[in-house]
């Protein structure tokens, strides 16, 4: 107790020898002498800033005299200015003749955003700071206008689903081309078994991202030509800057989660009560021995049993400068997760060192390197064998423990003899053990050759390297000896681009800015998966211990691209600007007639409020923009285009060979015609800033599988057939509500909408007419409907008369019986609004932040329900509480069917189990307090308390509205199966800048 006072003391002590903080004042002017007012005063990195006023005059408490302040408008060269101790500053600002604002990273290089013809969205480093995200894609959820980001589920190694404007693939992928600081990635998925899908950019650090942006419209996506036709992700990492001194820049946090809603199950007691029940209405109570003695039942709570307090940390550490003949990043960060589901859980090293050197007046050279090593120790995050699936339909009136209080291992029978297979929730999770090891390195060497002023050649070559090692084992259970499984995957990717722009002002009214490059890539990924059994021992742990294999499987796949492309930004009188783009590419993925694809894109905009005519005060920037353009999707496995033949033991155990794939060298790429119009607009001296675009994104040609006769033992095959539209608004904005010294309000909204339709699919049977097809007995696609449209028989409720469920025919009358016949469209799975906002305040040295997101107009299946715990007692499983308003004489007016036992009624798929998903989720709140000017050379500590998926206010009957059962790859969608919930995270953090 004596040593906590003593440290109290000395830490109020050291806080009383901070410097006082430090009023400056001054006036703002332009080149001609005149004041400015609406200049945004910013001390440098901190969220203190003030507004010039009407006189460019300005007053700002900074933290110390030797702080650095940053002077910002609309049209004016940004200007850093440290204080060195002057209280009283007289600044003057330049016309940008060169930058006009912001710049922003697009396809091969910048551009200033206020002369940019395209439809982008960007986010900076901001986003990613304390927020306890193990990959980027869940930091960026409702971030930016028209791209909706759905977990694949709440695990820390889960897959993130990223869809940019709609759906525009039916059987190809339509995932983003994801863009490293040059390096295209390959967009492998990351490693699949027990029905689910790991996250593939579960290495990169999101402490180490500077900016994100998102190319969306044909004028920015077209220059990467044949695969970005589901948009651009550009990721630029942090770099240091040429004659900085050095700065260390550390972050840790520390908390812990926990699962966000739990089901809602029956108890023993419960569980034994509506068997009882149901058997009694089936007449099955005759049946000797099968009644529960309802008082004597145990109860397991099976879902306690799994679940924990799961644990975060992570720790960032960077150091940034430069002299004047380099600049350099060096970042190290670990993460250490244990998730809320027992032995689950990552850690993650990784490293970047990002330099660049001026080798001469008209030469520069840079590296930047990331390796990361993650280990990911994981089960079936979801569908029914996962561990957390068996939890929700495990018996809840067994014993769950054996007197030792470990898990038991052997059959568990109830008290009426009823019995699953040896194993349980609990022995599934303790007893088997699936470690996967993922080893990358992202890497890019550049050299940059200034030939003459405004004429660059740059020659960069990217590499991407990784090797995936996955381990199971399932230790010995009652009747079954151990068993497990190995996997190898090894991935090399690399790029090599050379380019070459050339920019040129004159007469101080035209800008041109030309580039001309050329790009290959190559692809190759091999692996290996064995499974085997029989082990004599548990302790035995290598495959090689196994007496038998059961299982064996080995690939390789390889691919190439071939790229040539060019672009040209031309603006007048900073006013009225024209693009044009091009990218012709080559693909060994398609057809010897096909391989070669054309994507142009034409772009043009007007910024209103350079003419002399306008004279709108308020208005101190307007530009409308379109474009129009191509792009293409060559997201499809390799050799699809080929004759393909598969060798292993076909018959009678004898070696051979089966065709699997017939040959088409039609097979071309699906082509995304896209066309976009926009306006931006910024209102009272930057005050309020905003977007707004309109696109429609029709894509043809589509990658689809298709019926074949199967005369050669193939039934189906790869096809460019159908077409479908997306179409939609997309709204940005940023509101700086109050600006004053010791207190701001800002407020940020981006909203879309989305309108998918199927305009075309394939005509198989020549009847002239497109051909319907329906997956998982629910999902319809169909010419003029949404992609994955809900195909169900509508339920009616229950007939209160004797507790029949009943269904709607397709004239609208009701019947017990639910055919496949009886189906209709009933709704659709893709989001109709999706969209984020964010509210900040700050009031001297704390500062509050929440972030929000939304998605509305959708559905999803609960399979879940469907096939396991609403079901009436159709079968032996557990079942939700729901069914305890099950139909009685008692209680007649419930749409919850009698519980009738091993007899179906009701649980027939039907729009029973199809739920309403919209939801507004509450991702991110976060408060901070800096305490600042520890010492002359900028140090300054924040400490604050964040905590993610906080609230979510939905209608939804499942557990998370945002989450997807089936992986990005697949066709199949709208869909949960035991996915495990998004985390609530709670975290104590330190941000330390020196």
């Amino acid at each position: 107790m004596q040593r906590l006072a003593f440290l109290t003391y000395l830490t109020l002590c050291s806080v009383g020898l901070l410097p006082a903080q430090t009023s400056v004042s001054g006036t703002v002017r332009n080149t001609e002498n005149s004041p400015l007012p609406g200049v945004s005063v910013q001390l440098k990195n901190h969220a203190s800033g003030v507004i010039s006023g009407p006189d460019g005059a300005f007053r700002l408490t900074v933290l110390t005299a030797y702080d650095t302040l940053v002077f910002t408008l609309l049209g004016f060269t940004p200007h850093e200015l440290p204080l060195a101790g002057r209280t009283t500053l007289e600044v003057v600002l330049q016309e940008a003749s060169d930058m006009l604002g912001e710049v922003v990273v697009v396809g091969f290089g910048t551009q200033e955003k206020q002369l940019l013809t395209g439809a982008i969205a960007a986010v900076g480093s901001e986003v990613f700071d304390n927020v306890s995200a193990p990959v980027f894609q869940r930091a960026l959820q409702g971030q930016l206008p028209g791209v909706a980001i759905t977990n694949g589920s709440g695990g820390p190694d889960a897959e993130s689903i990223l869809r940019i404007r709609g759906v525009g693939s039916i059987s190809a992928n339509n995932q983003p081309l994801i863009v490293i600081d040059g390096l295209t990635l390959t967009g492998l998925a990351g490693v699949e078994s027990l029905g689910f899908l790991t996250n593939a950019y579960l290495g990169l650090n999101p402490g180490d991202i500077a900016s994100v942006t998102v190319l969306k419209d044909a004028a920015a996506t077209a220059i990467y030509g044949a695969r970005a036709s589901n948009g651009v992700v550009l990721i630029t990492t942090k770099n240091g800057s040429f004659e900085q001194p050095p700065r260390i820049n550390l972050n840790y946090y520390a908390g812990f989660s926990e699962i966000s809603k739990r089901r809602e199950l029956l108890n023993g007691q419960e569980y034994a009560t509506l068997w009882n029940q149901a058997a009694l209405n089936t007449g099955r109570d005759t049946i000797p021995g099968i009644l529960y003695d309802t008082s004597a039942q145990p109860n397991t709570d099976w879902q306690d049993l799994i679940l924990q307090r799961g644990f975060v940390q992570e720790f960032n550490a960077g150091i940034s400068g430069g002299t004047a003949a380099n600049r350099y990043y060096i970042g190290a960060a670990y993460r250490d997760e244990a998730g809320y589901l027992i032995t689950t859980g990552i850690k993650r090293y990784s490293l970047r060192v990002n330099t660049e050197q001026r080798l001469s007046k008209r030469l520069r050279a840079g590296i930047l390197l990331n390796p990361s090593h993650t280990v990911d120790r994981r089960t079936g995050n979801q569908w029914a064998g996962s561990p957390f699936g068996w939890a929700a339909w495990y018996y809840p009136n067994v014993e769950a423990l054996d007197a030792n209080g470990n898990f038991r291992r052997e059959v568990v029978s109830t008290s009426n003899g009823y019995a699953g297979f040896a194993g349980n929730p609990g022995t599934v999770l303790k007893n088997r053990s699936i470690k996967t090891t993922t080893s990358q390195l992202l890497s890019s060497l550049f050299l940059n050759w200034s030939i003459l002023e405004g004429l660059d050649f740059r020659t960069e070559l990217g590499i991407e390297s990784s090797q995936v090692q996955e381990f199971a084992r399932w230790y010995a259970l009652e009747g079954f000896s151990g068993s497990g499984w190995q996997l190898h995957q090894q991935l090399f990717n690399y790029n090599w681009t050379n380019l070459i722009r050339w920019r040129k002002h004159w007469q101080n009214r035209h800008r041109l800015e030309l580039t001309v490059g050329a790009q290959i890539s190559r692809e190759n990924l091999e692996g290996s998966y064995i499974s085997v059994s029989g082990f004599a021992d548990d302790q035995l742990s290598y495959i090689g211990s196994a007496a038998q294999i059961d299982y064996k499987e080995s690939w390789a796949n390889d691919a190439a691209f071939a790229g040539f492309f060019t672009r040209a930004n031309y603006s007048l009188k900073n006013r009225y600007l024209l693009g044009l783009s091009a990218r012709y590419d080559g693909s060994s993925r398609f057809g010897r007639n096909r391989r070669f694809g054309f994507f142009p894109a034409l772009s043009g905009g007007w910024i209103i409020s350079e003419e002399d005519f306008f004279k709108v005060k308020a208005v101190n920037f307007l530009k409308i923009r379109s474009s129009i353009g191509l792009s293409g999707n060559s997201a499809i496995s390799d050799f699809l285009a080929r004759s393909q033949v598969s060798f292993e033991p076909v018959y009678n155990g004898q070696s051979g060979f089966r065709i699997v794939a017939l040959e088409n060298d039609l097979l071309g790429w699906e082509k995304c015609l896209q066309w976009n119009a926009g306006l931006e607009f910024s209102l009272w001296q930057d005050r309020l800033q905003g977007s707004l675009d309109y696109f429609i994104r029709d894509t043809k040609d589509l990658l689809l599988e298709t019926p074949v006769p199967g005369t050669n033992g193939v039934t189906t095959l790869i096809q460019n057939t159908g077409a479908i539209r997306n179409q939609g608004f997309e709204l940005s904005l940023e509101f700086a509500v109050l600006r004053r010294k010791h207190f701001s309000w800002e407020i940020r909204f981006n909203g879309a909408t989305l309108k998918n339709r199927i305009l075309e699919l394939a005509d198989n049977n020549g009847d002239g007419l497109d051909d319907d097809f329906v997956l998982n007995q629910r999902m319809l696609y169909r010419t003029g409907s949404p992609v994955g449209s809900f195909f169900l028989v509508k339920y009616a409720g229950v007939n209160p008369n004797n507790g029949d469920a009943l269904f709607y025919d397709l004239t609208g009358n009701t019947t017990t019986v639910a055919p496949a016949s009886n189906r209709q469209i009933v709704g659709k799975s893709l989001p109709g609004f999706t969209g984020g906002f964010s509210q900040s305040f700050r009031y001297r040295q704390f500062d509050l932040t929440a972030h929000f997101h939304f998605k509305t107009g959708h559905k999803l299946y609960l399979e879940e329900h469907a096939l396991y715990n609403e079901t009436n007692m159709s079968g032996t499983l557990n079942q939700l509480k729901t069914q305890l308003n099950a139909w009685t004489a008692e209680n007649p007016n419930t749409d919850v069917p009698q519980a009738r036992l091993f007899t179906v009624n009701g649980s027939q798929p039907s729009t029973r189990y199809l739920s309403k998903a919209d939801f507004i989720r509450l991702n991110h709140l976060e408060l901070g307090y800096r305490l600042a000017g520890t010492r002359r050379d900028h140090t300054n500590l924040r400490f604050y308390l964040a905590a993610q998926n906080l609230l979510t206010l939905t209608p939804f009957k499942g557990l998370d509205p945002d989450g997807e059962f089936y992986p990005s790859y697949s066709s199949a969608l709208g869909a949960q199966r035991y996915n495990l919930p998004a985390a609530r995270t709670y975290t104590l953090g330190l941000n330390a800048n020196f």
